[in-house]
Formats: C-alpha cells, structure tokens, sequence
C-alpha cells in the first residue's frame, strides 16, 4: 500500500528540535564518541548507507563519503567540506584520537593502491603540528581506525584539554570518496580502548550532547530529531528530490533494503510547504 504524507497538516502539536542548533560533544569517563554524520553535513560529504566492507558494519544510521567534488582527485587536495565537531571536558586531560573510516573500493571508481583515503583533521586553533591541516591516512578498504598524520611531529593526534574549554576538530576531504563513520578521543593508550568496552569498541554508544546548555545522550538527541514530525521525517521546504533520513539528511546511493522501513525515505513532486513524501519501497 502507499503512503502519501502532507507535512503541513503533521505541523501542529509535534516538538520541534532542529539539527541546525549548535552541539558540543562532550567528554564522558575518558572518552568522546562521535557519529561524524550528527551534525549538517557540507559538500563534498553525502551520507551513505551501503556497505562496501566484508569485515564489519558501519556503526549507526550510516556513513561519510566524500562523494560529491568533480574538482578534487583521489589523492592529494586541500582541504575542502570542513566538518566542525566543538568538544568539551569535564576535567584537564590529554586525550588522543582516531577515526573510523575506510578507503574508497574499486566497485565504485576507486584506484586500487593507496587512494581515495587521505583526509585532512585537525584543531582548530591548537599549538603545534595538530593545530594545522594535515594528511591523515586511512590503510586499508576495510572498516579500521585511524590517526596517524603522514608528516609532522607528533604523528599521533595527542591533545592537552581544558575542562571546560570549547574546542573544535575539523575534519575535511583531501580525496575523493573517502569513507569515515565515527571519531574517537580518548585517554589512555590504543592498544587498552581496542580491547571490549573501550573507546574503539564500536559497541560502545555515544558520548552526551550538550544544545543550548542542556545536556542530552546522544541516542536522545537522535530520537528528538527523528520524530519531530509525525511518523519522523522531516525535510526542509525547498529540499530536491531524492532519498533523505528521517533527520532531514540528502542520502545517496541508499540501500534498498531500507527504502519504506522507516529509516529512508523518498521525497516526491515540487519543494512546496506541504511537501508529498513517499514510503513505499519501489
């Protein structure tokens, strides 16, 4: 059966929270956990939800590609697509970080060798070599953390913190069709948070949301903005056509398996206030 939904008549007596709003992530018993898709996205980054490793999943509704810049190559670029993750401690700590990410396979227009895996990250305002854009290597076209910078010193992304003190880590693409899923800064060593219940454990949940001075889980945070319209979607006004998650995010390259199951949707007909959405699979 299909489903046709006018937006405008689910408009009243729903709770509004919008993904716009301002996040600090913050630090919980050592560590903080990031989906990198929880914040707006720019280009060239779309959101995917096919997987195209063999050793395990992406964790949470989805992943990171870099798909969406004809003029940057698969390896080598400055920084380009700079997503902005404020954190925050609750005490002075040094922490280090990684990402999760993978390479870009061949299956969709990937080099085989080492490309379509670099990313530029780094701290914004920050003394020292992290404080600046620089190459950080993903290895291998499986899901796997990284957080080596290929020049420099440190190499390992280490950062003294301040409790209390906003900071904000930027990641951006340096070449196409790179994937990342999720970032991780955490105190101790990597070798003790790969072990279960550690920070790179990728069946830890994570970290709280600060918005507006209230601070949120981030499974709250994710539920506050996936049922902000009745049966959970919401896409902007002028949005274009095309499959979108329930947080209002353009998705590409969907996996059929979740067209219709309340988890994508398909946005039919013109950008007008009462915009038709369609929930059937095709």
């Amino acid at each position: 059966m299909r489903y046709a939904i006018c937006l405008a008549a689910l408009l009243f007596g729903t709770v509004s929270i919008s993904s716009a709003q301002q996040k600090i992530f913050l630090e919980e018993n050592g560590r903080i956990l990031i989906e990198v898709e929880a914040i707006d996205l720019v280009s060239p980054w779309q959101v995917w939800t096919e997987n195209h490793a063999d050793n395990e999943d992406y964790i949470g509704d989805g992943y990171v590609c870099a798909a969406d810049d004809p003029d940057q190559g698969q390896s080598g670029g400055s920084p380009t697509g700079l997503l902005r993750y404020p954190i925050k401690v609750s005490q002075d700590m040094t922490m280090k970080f990684m990402i999760r990410g993978m390479n870009g396979p061949a299956a969709i227009g990937c080099e085989e060798g080492d490309w379509c895996n670099d990313l530029h990250c780094w701290m914004e305002n920050y003394p020292g070599t992290w404080g600046s854009p620089g190459k950080t290597m993903i290895k291998t076209a499986q899901w796997n953390w990284a957080g080596n910078r290929e020049h420099g010193s440190p190499r390992i992304g280490t950062f003294d913190l301040k409790a209390g003190q906003v900071y904000t880590f930027v990641v951006a693409c340096r070449s196409k069709l790179a994937m990342i899923d999720r970032i991780a800064f955490f105190t101790g060593s990597r070798k003790d948070n790969k072990e279960p219940g550690g920070a790179l454990d990728i069946t830890q949940p994570n970290t709280p949301i600060e918005m507006n001075g209230s601070v949120h889980t981030a499974e709250e945070v994710r539920r506050m903005e996936r049922t902000r319209i009745h049966p959970g979607f919401l896409v902007k006004k002028n949005a274009p056509t095309g499959y979108y998650l329930a947080n209002g995010t353009k998705v590409h390259n969907p996996a059929s398996s979740l067209v219709g199951k309340g988890v994508i949707i398909k946005v039919l007909g013109e950008s007008t206030p009462s915009r038709m959405l369609n929930l059937d699979a095709e």
